[in-house]
């Protein structure tokens, strides 16, 4: 995205953002699902607990199906970082990472918790920074160069 600002090749980042977000969401689907269907073969790798085996499945069925919002926030934030703008994606993912999954952590936990309720702290987070970066990559304010 540097390279690309510096050189004003603007339709250079749009097609190679589109091509990060695509391409990254399918191959992050593809792993998710090979994860899924293999699950408890992959995790007795590291464990045979039947009951740690199943807290993992357990997991992996909530915060799986949106890793694709990794993508979009690791992108998105990159491509902000190229157009010089690095203190953005830092206070966004701080913010939603730390604070906004510790808030939704706590309400949470004063439920009656299990591990999937946990589990889904990741995606909300996940969720919000990726709006809040799409929406600093992409609704322009006067004045502002992206």
């Amino acid at each position: 995205v540097g390279q690309n600002v510096g050189a004003g090749l603007s339709d250079r980042i749009r097609k190679g953002n589109r091509f990060c977000v695509v391409g990254g969401s399918l191959l992050i689907f593809g792993l998710a699902m090979l994860m899924l269907i293999n699950g408890e073969t992959i995790l007795g790798i590291f464990t045979t607990d039947v009951e740690v085996i199943a807290l993992g499945i357990s997991i992996m069925k909530v915060t799986f199906p949106f890793y694709f919002l990794c993508v979009m926030v690791e992108c998105f934030s990159s491509n902000l970082r190229g157009h010089g703008q690095a203190m953005v994606p830092m206070i966004v993912t701080v913010i939603c990472y730390c604070g906004i999954r510790l808030l939704v952590l706590f309400y949470v936990m004063g439920q009656d918790a299990s591990v999937s309720d946990v589990a889904i702290t990741y995606p909300i987070s996940w969720g919000i920074a990726a709006l809040r970066m799409f929406a600093a990559t992409y609704v322009k304010k006067p004045g502002k160069k992206l």
